[in-house]
């Protein structure tokens, strides 16, 4: 971990795993949180692509569109 990148001062999450240090469950609590410039970049990609390899629908309803 590189305290000199960019956005690492005020950081709360992990910079290898990207988990947020808010972790609680029972509120349900969804937070941003901006990258810094040490952060782990497949875990980033990893993050990025989820909701291309993961939709909320199945892919077969957009032919019928």
């Amino acid at each position: 971990m590189s305290l000199d990148a960019p956005g690492t001062r005020h950081r709360n999450h992990c910079p290898s795993c990207l988990w947020s240090l808010h972790r609680c469950g029972g509120c349900a609590t969804v937070r941003l949180n901006r990258i810094a410039g040490d952060d782990n970049p497949l875990m980033l990609m990893r993050l990025a692509v989820k909701p291309l390899a993961q939709p909320p629908f199945p892919l077969e309803w957009l032919a019928q569109v």
